[in-house]
């Protein structure tokens, strides 16, 4: 192997010294929020299991369905012949929990009813309503039991369905119940917000706004203790009043909304955490279905008024796949970013790739990338500890309709 020789300041001259000295500092002044300069790393180990092989699942989501302090895997299929499932952690045995003609949106997993398990959202595309499915627990047994089928509401009318991607729970009234929030592909679109007053009694509010589609996340953006819902490049103010007044919009970025074309534009991922631990919520967006659109995070002192855009990679669109979570378990919050291969035309560009990039631990610093697969893709995957060994893994399907259901253990901590 060739010996790589080492250089001291000694063997320079000071002259070039002197350019390199001016030649970093330009360089580093460059690299503002706008320019990042990505480095490649192999921080974290990963290990690759086939949890199930089977190509019907469109969208997988994790949650404990079960009650046995493991996360199972949420399987489901849309469209007419589709299904709600779960793959029981850890021998992965599907159980059907309804069969029907449902929109091809990407189910929820949450306790509406607040007894402490976990219950299913979707809405169904025969009588576009949406639903959610009981989960039998704590009487009964999720894999033996019924699971109730609970009508929310209609998603517009029953003539006109309207194609939902997203869903969302929290308490936007603040009256104890879990209300459901949905957003449209409309243009104009729409925000749907049901409130809970009863298993089977929910109030709907809709506000309507241009250029929606794709892309919903559910936090308290300006801190006054009532959630709100972020979008394609803007958020939506929770009233003091939630249930009467409108919801107030404020721009974070409108060339997330701002594009014509095909159904494709205006389409993001939207995940909302503190990345820079100060406190406030930020906001990381990435373009769904599109090329030459940069993975960002975004800051604001102020959330009702302008926010700063940090480019987390300048070009990474196609990126289908978002999840925020300590990958490295050094105290800040790391993201999950992966592109897919379609199995019907338009096909997605190279790289089908699965990322993590690092928390630099620093706003402006440069955020370095693991490469945890360089091809074959992930579709709509997640981070969660499904090895429960204290560390989170990742977890999806290649594409939709396109198995296997995989998961990349993380090596961080050893599994006991």
């Amino acid at each position: 192997m060739e010996r790589i020789k080492r250089i001291s300041k000694r063997s320079i001259p000071r002259r070039i010294l002197l350019l390199l000295s001016l030649y970093a500092s330009l360089y580093w002044a460059g690299q503002s929020e706008g320019k990042p300069d990505v480095h490649i790393v192999d921080k974290v180990g990963f290990g690759y299991l086939k949890a199930v092989d089977y190509k019907d699942s469109q969208f997988t989501n994790t949650a404990d369905i079960n009650g046995d302090g493991k996360l199972d895997i949420l399987s489901f299929k849309g469209g007419d012949g589709g299904f709600i499932s779960w793959c029981e952690y850890p021998s992965f045995r599907q159980h059907i929990v309804r069969k029907g003609n449902f929109n091809a949106g990407r189910p929820l997993a949450a306790d509406v009813d607040g007894d402490g398990d976990m219950d299913i959202i979707v809405a169904k595309n025969s009588d576009r309503h949406v639903y959610w499915y009981e989960n039998p627990l704590p009487q009964r047994n999720p894999t033996k039991s019924n699971w109730a089928e609970r009508r929310v509401g209609p998603t517009k009318s029953t003539t006109k369905g309207d194609y939902i991607k997203d869903y969302g729970v929290a308490d936007f009234d603040g009256d104890g119940r879990r209300d459901i929030v949905i957003c449209t592909f409309d243009d104009p679109a729409e925000i749907f917000i049901y409130f809970q007053d009863g298993k089977e009694s929910w109030q709907k509010k809709m506000h309507t706004y241009k250029n929606g589609h794709e892309g919903l996340d559910i936090g308290d953006i300006d801190g006054d203790g009532d959630p709100d819902v972020v979008t394609n490049g803007r958020w939506f103010e929770t009233p003091g009043n939630a249930r009467q007044e409108k919801l107030v919009e404020h721009k974070i970025d409108s060339k997330w909304h701002n594009q014509s074309g095909s159904w494709q534009r205006n389409a993001t991922m939207i995940r909302v955490a503190d990345l820079d631990d100060n406190g406030r919520l930020d906001i990381v967006i990435s373009h769904s279905e599109m090329d030459d659109y940069p993975l960002s995070w975004y800051r604001a002192d102020d959330p009702k008024g302008s926010w700063t855009e940090y480019k987390i990679d300048p070009s990474y669109g196609w990126c289908q796949t978002l999840d925020i979570g300590d990958v490295d378990l050094d105290g800040d919050l790391d993201i999950l970013a992966g592109r897919f291969t379609r199995p019907t035309p338009p096909d997605v560009p190279p790289p089908h790739d699965v990322r993590i990039y690092y928390n630099p631990g620093e706003v402006r610093g440069n955020w370095d990338r693991q490469v945890v697969r360089s091809d074959g893709g992930i579709y709509f995957g997640h981070l969660a500890d499904m090895d429960a060994d204290g560390d989170l893994d990742i977890v999806g399907p290649r594409s939709y309709w396109t198995g296997p259901l995989e998961i990349w253990e993380n090596q961080k901590v050893k599994s006991p």
